[in-house]
């Protein structure tokens, strides 16, 4: 965590360097770290860990959204880097956060192929294979709108070839049960109360 705000600052200064504008850099930042896990005693080849880290358009392509009504937020995120990343879909909320509810939700990981996988707030299961949870609506230490959550699947596949299952958790040799984390700043739809 103590990188991720280094890093976090670090692009702040740059970006406001360059930007010339009074509320500093504009536009959604996304911290997000990952691994895609398979069985390697079958034969996979071992994925590496992948992060995004940055704005939308320095480094990085991050898009997000949230549509709020009286008593739910839907948040749709993706953040990709090079040839790799994480899309959450039609993610429903009541507006404390916490869990989505299952209908419409979809995790989907681009690495050496487009897995998808069903979410919400159980855990993952063959109908519903994402648990998305611990999803926080607020502002960060700067006063910086932040969306933050965990992500944890087990057994998402490509749509084209639903017998191969991969797995997705925080990054690291030993993580391998252990959710990612998602962090996304300033996203549009979602102004704090």
């Amino acid at each position: 965590m103590r990188h991720a705000r280094f890093v976090f600052l670090a692009a702040t200064i740059a970006a406001s360097l360059t930007s010339c504008t009074d509320s500093g850099p504009a536009g959604v930042y996304a911290y997000i770290e990952w691994r895609l896990r398979c069985d390697e005693m079958l034969g996979c080849t071992a994925y590496p860990d992948r992060f995004v880290d940055g704005f939308d358009g320095e480094g990085a392509r991050i898009s997000c959204n949230v549509t709020e009504t009286s008593d739910a937020r839907t948040l749709n995120f993706s953040a990709f880097a090079d040839d790799f990343g994480i899309q959450v879909q039609n993610a429903t909320f009541p507006l404390g956060g916490a869990t989505p509810a299952p209908a419409g939700c979809q995790v989907r990981v681009l690495d050496d192929n487009q897995y998808v996988g069903g979410c919400g707030g159980n855990p993952p299961s063959a109908a519903q294979p994402c648990q998305v949870s611990g999803v926080s609506f607020g502002r960060d230490d700067e006063g910086r709108a932040l969306i933050s959550g965990q992500i944890f699947c087990v057994g998402i596949s490509p749509e084209a070839a639903p017998n191969i299952d991969r797995e997705l958790t925080a990054p690291g040799p030993t993580a391998r049960t252990t959710p990612l984390t998602f962090n996304i700043y300033d996203c549009p739809g979602y102004q704090p109360d």
